[in-house]
C-alpha cells in the first residue's frame, strides 16, 4: 500500500514558511536560489524563452542594378546565394517568433530613376532548400524618388527596421531556420545590419 504525505506549508529549521499548499497548486513564498527547470515545465505565455541575435557591418555595392541577396549566418555580410542567417532549436512546444530585421540602404540622388529595396524575414524546417520553399514575410519597403528633376543631389543613407510576429505552432525541441533577405532595386546596403529572434511562449 502507497503512503501519502499531507500537508498544507512546509516551514525549515528556522520556523520560517518556505511553501504553502493550497488545493494542489504549491506557492515559493522566498526566493528559489538554485535548480534547473525540466524541459517538460511549460512557461506562461508571453514569457521570453530565449533570443538569439546577429551581427554585420558588411555592405552591398548593387552598381545601380538589382537582385537578392541574403544575410549570412557567419556575420560576414550579405550573399547571393540563399541561406539562412540564425538557427534555433524551440524550448516550449507552441511558440510565437519576434522577429526583428534592421538595416542601413543608401541611394544615389539625381540618376534619373526610382529606387527601392524590399526587406523579407523567412522561416523554414530545412537549412538548405530554394527560395520557393522558404515562407517569406514582408517587414519593409524603402522607397526613394531619386530623380534629378527633383533638384535632389548627393548620396543618403537612412535606418530602416522592420518586426514580424511568427505563429508556427512547433513542437519543442525542433530546430527551425530563419532568413533575412533583401531584394534591391538601385540601391546599396552600408552600415550595421542586425536580425534578432526571440521565442516566445504561447
Amino acid at each position: 500500500m502507497s503512503s501519502q504525505l499531507k500537508v498544507n506549508s512546509i516551514r525549515d529549521t528556522s520556523n520560517n514558511e518556505a511553501l504553502t499548499i493550497s488545493s494542489g497548486n504549491v506557492s515559493f513564498n522566498n526566493t528559489i536560489s538554485a535548480g534547473t527547470l525540466g524541459s517538460s515545465v511549460v512557461l506562461p505565455a508571453g514569457t521570453l524563452l530565449q533570443a538569439k541575435y546577429l551581427n554585420s557591418t558588411g555592405t552591398i555595392a548593387s552598381g545601380g542594378g538589382s537582385g537578392s541577396f541574403y544575410f549570412k549566418a557567419d556575420g560576414s555580410g550579405w550573399s547571393t546565394t540563399q541561406e539562412f542567417a540564425i538557427s534555433l532549436t524551440t524550448t516550449q512546444a507552441n511558440s510565437n517568433f519576434y522577429v526583428t530585421g534592421f538595416a542601413h540602404p543608401k541611394y544615389t540622388s539625381g540618376q534619373n530613376y526610382f529606387l527601392q529595396t524590399y526587406y523579407y524575414i523567412g522561416h523554414h524546417t530545412a537549412s538548405s532548400s530554394t527560395d520557393g520553399d522558404v515562407t517569406y514575410q514582408e517587414i519593409a519597403r524603402p522607397f526613394a524618388d531619386a530623380r534629378s528633376t527633383n533638384n535632389i543631389t548627393g548620396q543618403e543613407l537612412h535606418p530602416v527596421i522592420g518586426n514580424h510576429l511568427f505563429d508556427l505552432s512547433l513542437s519543442a525541441g525542433v530546430t527551425h531556420y530563419f532568413y533575412f533577405k533583401c531584394a534591391i532595386t538601385r540601391m546599396d546596403m552600408e552600415g550595421r545590419s542586425c536580425l534578432t529572434i526571440m521565442e516566445i511562449a504561447g
